[in-house]
């Protein structure tokens, strides 16, 4: 099928499969390990990380499976979805998790697909070693938020930057309430910062992917239940895609004077801008080729978009624009 728009895929080494999972606030130095790779299995694709053995290739269902960032699941996986079943009649069935969850049951066969708001790392870790690609399919950006009666409206890079470093801790230092912030973070094994937000807002808003955040905060799982502990707790300030933000019920903040909206974001306009992907374990084949094939043609970017995320052709001026592609393998797909 002819693509027209350029693509990103990012092809990886093989290896052994390992996954990290976060877990409480009291253990999140720990990793959870995934029993190492095997034959493919038909176990349900909604079985915790940890109790899946790893397989490879297609689910033998006719259903397909995709896991990974809830950023991705809520902002243009499930109308996607919902759409590509009504034109083939092929179910995807959608289980959250976070972007490393996506890279890493992509990579073991876990799960046919999955969603991530950040690239691989294989260079840093053999959990994400084992010819994985990634195919850019959108464009979102990360955004500060806080609970809809707070009357702060924007914050600048600095001011973001203390905040979550825990330099600032009260509203009034950003023209506030006197009363204190609470940051709510997404949480993650200190080893190795590796949620899709965390990762990547140490990644473009610190230039430091090993930058260490306030310890006086909140911390929630996912950016599912942080978004609604945000939503729910005067207060709060947190940072998570735009493409989710934009449907709760929640204040989106202006960062350095300028909203984060679908235009400023495909102009390169707001700073924080990041592309989406779906993994794979290797190049997409059979009827996950033809479902990330239909992403990336026309009608299925015209569904994306009108989900309200950045498309491809939408964005196509930040291709040059982001600073942060992977250097490792990459393949420019026109």
């Amino acid at each position: 099928m002819t693509k027209p728009h350029p693509s990103w895929r990012v092809a990886l080494p093989a290896a052994l499969l390992l996954a990290a999972l976060a877990c409480d606030a009291s253990d999140r130095d720990a990793e959870v390990l995934v029993k190492p790779p095997r034959a493919a299995t038909t176990t349900p694709r909604d079985t915790p990380l940890d109790e899946l053995d790893a397989g490879a290739g297609e689910s033998a269902s006719t259903a397909l499976s995709w896991t990974g960032c809830d950023i991705s699941k809520k902002a243009y996986m499930a109308e996607c979805v919902a759409e590509y079943r009504e034109q083939t009649g092929i179910e995807i069935t959608l289980s959250g998790g976070g972007a490393t969850r996506g890279i890493r049951t992509a990579v073991g066969g876990m799960s046919d697909m999955g969603g991530t708001c950040r690239h691989a790392l294989p260079g840093r870790f053999p959990q994400e070693e084992g010819g994985t690609v990634l195919t850019h399919v959108a464009w979102d950006a990360l955004v500060f938020f806080t609970h809809p009666d707070n009357p702060v409206d924007g914050i600048t890079s600095g001011q973001a930057r203390g905040v979550l470093t825990g330099k600032l801790t009260n509203w009034k230092e950003l023209g506030g309430e006197d009363v204190a912030i609470l940051p709510v973070l997404r949480q993650q094994t200190v080893v190795g910062k590796l949620s899709g937000v965390g990762y990547m807002t140490r990644l473009m808003l610190f230039e430091d992917p090993e930058i260490e955040y306030t310890d006086l905060a909140v911390f929630r799982m996912s950016s599912g239940p942080l978004e609604e502990f945000v939503e729910l707790t005067p207060h709060t300030i947190a940072v998570t895609g735009v493409s989710s933000a934009r449907k709760c019920a929640v204040k989106i903040l202006e960062l350095d004077g300028i909203a984060p909206n679908k235009d400023t974001i495909a102009a390169g306009e707001y700073p924080l801008f990041r592309p989406l992907y779906i993994a794979t374990h290797g190049t997409p084949r059979g009827r996950t080729k033809d479902f990330v094939d239909w992403l990336i043609s026309e009608p299925g970017q015209a569904v994306l978009s009108a989900a309200g995320t950045v498309s491809l052709a939408e964005g196509e001026c930040l291709n040059e624009k982001y600073r942060h592609w992977p250097t490792d393998g990459v393949e420019r797909e026109l």
